[in-house]
């Protein structure tokens, strides 16, 4: 029927006075246009297409067809017919496949689009790897971190971002980051460092929303083999501390008694004054701006043992102290103090094999070996855990042995009143001549 002829005559009143409806509930609605001719408008409600959609026909024939076809698709797809096209819905239909030819049921789909949006269109945006590490080295700075932590975080960051530097973050792979890290040049200890630089700089990424999650979270860090770490014998303290004594123009003294009896890093050391040697409290003073991870804390120099049932109170440190001249620009590291010990003192006190850490190792072990108190001894080497003591610092020595150690004290002939004032004729000690040549035929042996 053309779009100017009247409707036929079997349906011309039904069709002029009153719409009709189809048997799901479609209405179609004659309109009169002003020529007298009609057009034709189907009215598909809610509850079959999930809105109300209006569409409007030349012919009874294009108005009914339609809505047939709106049936169909109700009755086949659902209401979300209604939503797609064509085009949309080929694509919804591969999607389906893929979930089921992967055994996942249709209703992860939701899931599954939610995971490719975080993934790859992150809250924050695009950013490329080198531009990443420029954001987190300034927060660094801003977090005020320590200019060697600084160093170190630029060092490792920058061999990452000469491979990685044009990458997207978002691009990076677990594997590739993973084969990166466990390059067979570098020790597991090396590997186990950079596993922490590089997972700080991603947690960056995911807490400022340019990555949704970790790509290292599942990649376990390389857990090295550790050595028993070295210590000094007895008779090796012995003679350090007597050639420290002997050659009091070094100034190395206090720098070693306090390695050796309170266990202090020689970086703090480095940076520790005289005055935050609290002889009269009996305790060194380590501030924030000294400590690792700022962590302020204050070391006792005497140490409490139970002996034959009583209690008893061991302090070498006040001893040696007493006799030993302070170094003269009131740090407790004199100028070229580690050239001066490792060139020198040692030479001095006929020690040759110098272990890593063997001060800190030393107090460590012995300490340990007297109190058999971790959370004591953690407490003064300012570690929260009592794990790093175990993997790294406690070596095999006997109560005994612990008990020698703390009770080593300078012999009586070799005091050094601590002198106040700065002249020049502050008294020196003279070495106890007999004990470094018997110190060094014990090392000897």
């Amino acid at each position: 029927m053309s779009a100017n002829t009247k409707p036929p005559k079997a349906k011309t009143e039904r069709q002029l006075n009153r719409p009709w409806r189809t048997p799901s509930g479609i209405r179609i609605r004659p309109l009169k246009n002003d020529s007298g001719n009609y057009s034709y408008r189907v009215e598909v409600p809610e509850s079959v297409a999930g809105k109300r959609i209006l569409k409007q026909f030349k012919t009874v024939e294009e108005a009914e067809s339609y809505a047939g076809l709106m049936t169909v698709q109700r009755l086949n797809n659902g209401l979300a017919a209604f939503n797609l096209d064509e085009h949309q819905r080929s694509f919804a239909r591969k999607a389906f496949d893929g979930l089921a030819h992967a055994g996942l049921a249709d209703d992860v789909l939701p899931d599954a689009v939610a995971f490719y949006i975080r993934h790859h269109r992150p809250e924050g945006g695009d950013i490329m790897v080198r531009d990443l590490v420029d954001r987190y080295l300034a927060q660094k700075q801003q977090e005020k971190l320590r200019p060697r932590s600084i160093q170190d975080l630029e060092s490792r960051l920058g061999l990452f971002g000469q491979t990685f530097g044009d990458r997207l973050v978002k691009n990076l792979s677990t594997t590739e980051l993973q084969e990166w890290l466990l390059d067979p040049t570098h020790s597991e200890l090396t590997q186990r460092n950079y596993h922490t630089v590089i997972g700080g700089l991603f947690n960056h990424a995911v807490t400022r929303k340019y990555l949704a999650v970790n790509p290292l979270a599942d990649v376990l860090k390389p857990r090295p083999e550790h050595k028993t770490p070295g210590i000094l014998t007895l008779e090796q303290v012995q003679a350090l501390l007597n050639a420290a004594l002997g050659n009091p123009e070094l100034e190395l003294g206090w720098f070693i008694v306090c390695g050796l009896f309170l266990g202090v890093r020689t970086e703090e050391l480095l940076k520790l004054k005289v005055a935050d040697v609290r002889l009269t409290e009996g305790f060194l003073h380590i501030g924030p701006h000294i400590a690792k991870k700022r962590r302020i804390r204050n070391v006792p120099f005497a140490v409490e043992v139970k002996v034959k049932g009583k209690m008893k109170k061991l302090d070498p440190v006040t001893p040696w102290l007493s006799r030993l001249p302070a170094p003269a620009n009131d740090m407790i590291a004199p100028p070229s103090c580690l050239n001066r010990f490792y060139k020198t003192l040692l030479n001095k006190a006929g020690i040759e094999d110098w272990p890593s850490n063997a001060m800190r190792h030393s107090f460590a072990s012995y300490f340990y070996a007297l109190t058999s108190n971790s959370a004591e001894t953690c407490a003064r080497l300012g570690h929260r855990r009592d794990d790093v003591l175990f993997e790294y610092y406690r070596a095999l020595t006997t109560t005994q042995e612990g008990m020698a150690y703390f009770s080593l004290l300078p012999s009586i002939k070799n005091v050094i009143p601590i002198l106040h004032g700065r002249d020049e004729s502050r008294l020196r000690a003279e070495p106890d001549r007999a004990s470094v040549p018997a110190a060094r035929r014990r090392t000897a042996k």
